[in-house]
């Protein structure tokens, strides 16, 4: 199928394999992850051994001869089969043991235990390798920053933009990847050996020359470094069948079918291998750089940049849009909710005026009928009062002293100014008080009248009702409802003043 063609493809080209044992290890790989080309490249790039061998087993099946018929008479002279079978029997179950322990021995060497102790360890306890390169195993020098390195080795020189250089943990190789991937950028990954004779003059005269450092960033090509021993830069090497070191890779985005196709994959440009007298020198590096490789993926990547930029364009107007919408929502939401809110206060508030305007009519109600109430019992009171007063001595009885006569003057907007009544010499303030009381009804009002409950016929005739007062005319003296109060009538001569609270209610009678 073309879509397990295209990942066969895309995976030799991560891994730099050009063989057709290769493409068929591959293929292998892809079949046991399903032909999903992460997971596979995941793996080849955690054990890289695993390529290798499918790649060795591929290549013995292929050449490998067919095994040969033997004659009879050849098999005649062969050793007797009873013989090996015993002798089989015997040794089998200590190979097996061996192979066990050693099998688990070699697991945990290689999974668990860290990288420095091994150089410690006795050489028949380490695990066998699976290559026949100068490098036969994992290597077993500690792990140390390749930038931090750098900076000690050529102090003078100046550093390369490699990525994320100054992050604590060290980026791997995956990650350099998917970050070339996503921003559209060339990539070149160095792999250098310490213990190579040509190393200390790769890294002062190519890998920190000026030249070469500002051509990388003038061209915004990331760099990516190891020392093959460590355990990624070995893994890596063996990825990318680096054999000659320094080794440098250029990886970058490639399209897939003709140039003006969108479709894209990852690629690896070229792998420059070799001292940096010849093929790795700064000016030969320049050149291909130069000449080559930006030529090459210059167009391409900058259409990827531009669509990926009108792409991002685009989302941003639309999250402008998108915010200006929710923002004119928000408004018109609030806006909402702002009338809405003060309706509600003022249907409150006019139901809270109208509440008390109802309460205050009913307030007003109960108290105008409490008034009239009152008024109706003050009425029967009075005239019951008024059928019960004393009979008025005669004119006679005043000369001869017996009785003396009393004016009371009302108030201002009453029915008679001026009322004259004689009273007998015995009499008290009291009386004065229940007659002055009388005045107050209109003369032409009759009947029998009655004390009301909670009146009584004395004065004054409740004590919550203010009772109305006497004044003498002159001097100006009160005059109080007791003893004291008639014989201040009598020294005034009997000239009194009405006044009344306007609380009392009864001056509209």
């Amino acid at each position: 199928m073309a879509s397990h063609e295209d990942a066969i493809n895309q995976l030799c080209a991560i891994t730099a394999t050009e063989t057709t044992m290769g493409r068929r290890s591959i293929e292998q790989v892809l079949r046991s992850t399903d032909w999903n080309v992460e997971r596979a490249a995941d793996l080849i790039f955690s054990n890289p051994e695993a390529l290798r061998q499918s790649e060795a087993v591929s290549e013995r099946k292929a050449t490998e001869p067919r095994p040969r018929r033997v004659e009879p008479r050849r098999r005649a002279r062969d050793p007797p089969v009873a013989r090996v079978g015993l002798l089989h029997t015997l040794i089998w179950p200590i190979r097996f043991v061996l192979r066990l322990v050693s099998g688990l021995w070699y697991l945990l060497v290689r999974n668990v235990l860290p990288l420095g102790l091994l150089p410690y360890m006795p050489r028949f306890l380490l695990p066998p390798s699976g290559t026949s390169s100068n490098y036969t195993s994992i290597p077993l020098a500690p792990t140390r920053s390749f930038v931090e390195t750098l900076r000690q080795e050529c102090p003078d020189g100046y550093i390369p933009d490699f990525w994320r250089q100054d992050d604590e943990e060290r980026p791997t190789y995956k990650e350099f990847l998917n970050h070339l991937k996503t921003e559209r950028k060339v990539g070149c990954v160095v792999l250098c050996c310490a213990d190579h004779e040509d190393d200390l003059d790769f890294k002062r005269n190519v890998l920190t020359n000026e030249e070469f450092v500002k051509c990388l960033r003038d061209n915004e090509i990331l760099v990516w470094a190891a020392d093959i021993r460590e355990k990624e830069g070995y893994q890596i090497s063996q990825t990318l069948q680096a054999t000659t070191y320094p080794s440098l890779s250029f990886f970058s985005l490639m399209p897939v079918g003709t140039s003006g196709s969108s479709n894209s994959k990852f690629t690896i440009l070229t792998t420059v291998q070799g001292p940096p007298s010849t093929t790795t020198s700064a000016p030969s590096l320049i050149q291909m750089i130069t000449n080559t490789i930006v030529p090459r993926t210059r167009p391409f990547l900058n259409r990827l940049r531009r669509e990926r930029q009108a792409l991002e364009e685009a989302r941003r107007v639309r999250n402008e849009q998108d915010r200006i919408l929710a923002e004119s929502e928000r408004r018109d939401r609030d806006k909402i909710l702002k009338i809405r809110r003060e309706n509600e206060e003022r249907a409150k508030r006019e139901r809270e005026e109208a509440e008390q305007r109802e309460r205050e009519a009913e307030e007003l109600q109960a108290a105008q009928a409490r008034v009239a109430e009152l008024k109706e019992q003050m009425r029967n009171w009075r005239l019951h009062v008024r059928q019960h007063l004393a009979p008025e001595p005669s004119p006679d009885e005043v000369k001869a002293k017996r009785a003396v006569r009393v004016q009371i003057r009302l108030p201002n907007g009453l029915k008679s100014a001026r009322n004259v009544r004689a009273f007998p010499v015995d009499s008290s303030a009291r009386d004065i008080y229940l007659w002055a009381e009388t005045l107050l009804l209109d003369p032409t009002e009759t009947g029998p009248g009655s004390v009301p409950a909670g009146f009584t016929a004395d004065y004054p005739p409740r004590a919550d009702i203010p009772p109305l007062t006497l004044f003498t005319a002159y001097p100006r003296k009160a005059v109080s409802a007791d003893e004291q109060g008639w014989q201040v009538i009598q020294q005034a001569g009997g000239s009194l003043v009405m006044e009344l609270e306007e609380q009392d209610g009864s001056d509209s009678d």
